[in-house]
C-alpha cells in the first residue's frame, strides 16, 4: 500500500519498501479467534512437541547404540587385539546384519509410536479445530 501522500505505483514500476511499511500493512494480531481454536492450538502444540521430542530421542538413541565393527568381531569370537580375524567377507556380512537389525528395530518402534499414533492424532486435532472453523464460516 502506498502512503496517503504518494501516488500508487504504475504497473511495472519498482517500489522500495521499508520494514515499517510492511509492518503497517500486515495484521497486528495472530491470536486465535475462538475458544475452540485457542484450546486446539495448545493441544496441537503439545502433541507436536511430543512428536519432535520423541523423534529427537529415537535418533540420538539409534546413533548412540549402533553396532560397531568391534561388536561384529566380538560376535565372531575374535580377540580384541588381533588384526586378522579370519575371512573379511564374513566379518563384513556380520557387521551389515547387525547394522540392519538395529536400524530395523528402531524404525519399527518409531513407526508404531510416532507415525501410527501421534501424527494421526495431530492431524485429527488440526482437522477438527480448523475444519470446524471453516465449516461454520462457509
Amino acid at each position: 500500500m502506498a502512503p496517503p501522500d504518494q501516488q500508487p505505483p504504475q504497473q511495472g514500476e519498482v517500489i522500495k519498501l521499508d520494514l515499517p511499511d510492511v509492518m503497517a500493512a500486515s495484521p497486528t494480531s495472530v491470536a486465535p479467534k475462538s475458544w475452540l481454536e485457542y484450546i486446539g492450538t495448545i493441544q496441537m502444540s503439545g502433541v507436536l512437541l511430543v512428536i519432535c521430542g520423541l523423534a529427537s530421542y529415537f535418533f540420538r538413541d539409534w546413533r548412540a547404540t549402533q553396532p560397531t565393527i568391534q561388536d561384529a568381531r566380538t560376535l565372531l569370537g575374535c580377540a580384541p587385539n588381533v588384526m586378522n580375524c579370519g575371512e573379511a567377507g564374513k566379518l563384513l556380512e556380520t557387521f551389515t546384519q547387525l547394522q540392519n537389525g538395529h536400524t530395523q528395530k528402531f524404525k519399527d518402534i518409531f513407526q508404531l509410536i510416532v507415525l501410527s499414533g501421534l501424527v494421526p492424532l495431530f492431524t485429527l486435532l488440526a482437522g477438527y479445530v480448523f475444519g470446524r472453523k471453516e465449516s461454520q464460516s462457509g
